[in-house]
């Protein structure tokens, strides 16, 4: 309801959402799917307000302050759910659909703003450290039973690792994050999808970003990943996947490029009637 309020009243959007967010910081949502959910209307609020360019009549007196800052309540609730969601996350329910979703919050909420903005830095450390925790729990899965990851949840990632790595003072992708897209690389140079060339199209614009920190693009580039355009560079990508790979993760990628290759239904949970995938 708040989100259509500023089709008629942005000047009253900052200071209600912010009110919203500080009642949001005294609920403990108690499972991932809640939690995912507050995080995916908070970003809303969050993005909302900072392509506003507004503030508080308080904010205006003193800008400097920034625990007045609309955008900052905000921030410090995205935060405090992030914290939550790393607390409630588990290999079993790692690659749910709550768990991408609220992942994808963050991505969403980082589309605006400068990469100099301490509140933005603050919304983008606490999506990294989320999708920190997810990286691992992730890894603890596969090592103990390979499951699918689809091509749609490793968009997600990609997208993530997009806008939380590659900018101005950026934090650099953790090592977990290095392990999980050294095997996304090859299970999507491994499917012939539109999703996969999408992600492959995306990695290769991340390869070609002069800020793109080199422990990144040496991952890519191990891989084949290059910034230059064309077709030739995913042809080859799919040439490297008969490389050997040790047991557990060799048939994880197997199983989805499998799956990925034959999943060409519209059908799909709310993550695509969201986003669109």
């Amino acid at each position: 309801l708040l989100m259509s309020v500023h089709l008629e009243r942005p000047d009253l959007l900052p200071a209600s959402a912010a009110a919203i967010a500080k009642t949001s910081l005294m609920v403990q949502p108690t499972d991932l799917p809640e939690v995912a959910l507050s995080l995916s209307a908070m970003a809303g609020l969050y993005l909302r307000i900072a392509s506003l360019g507004t503030s508080t009549a308080d904010v205006q007196k003193d800008k400097a302050n920034e625990s007045n800052d609309d955008t900052a309540v905000l921030a410090q609730s995205l935060e405090v759910l992030s914290r939550t969601a790393q607390d409630l996350l588990a290999p079993t329910n790692s690659q749910s659909e709550a768990a991408f979703l609220a992942l994808s919050a963050f991505a969403q909420a980082c589309r605006h703003g400068n990469d100099s903005d301490p509140v933005r830095r603050r919304v983008v450390l606490s999506g990294v450290q989320l999708l920190d925790a997810l990286c691992q729990a992730w890894t603890t899965a596969w090592n103990e039973k390979p499951e699918l990851i689809s091509l749609q949840q490793a968009h997600i990632f990609v997208t993530c690792v997009r806008a939380f790595c590659i900018g101005k003072g950026a934090p650099a992708p953790p090592p977990s994050t290095l392990q999980v897209l050294d095997v996304v690389l090859q299970s999507i140079t491994a499917a012939n999808h539109k999703d996969a060339r999408l992600c492959l199209a995306v990695l290769q614009e991340i390869h070609r970003d002069p800020i793109c920190p080199p422990l990144l693009k040496s991952v890519l580039e191990a891989q084949g990943v290059k910034g230059e355009k064309g077709g030739e560079e995913a042809e080859g990508l799919r040439g490297q996947t008969g490389q050997q790979m040790p047991g557990a993760r060799e048939r994880l990628i197997a199983s989805m490029a499998s799956c990925n290759e034959t999943s060409q239904s519209p059908q799909g949970g709310f993550l695509r009637r969201i986003f669109g995938f």
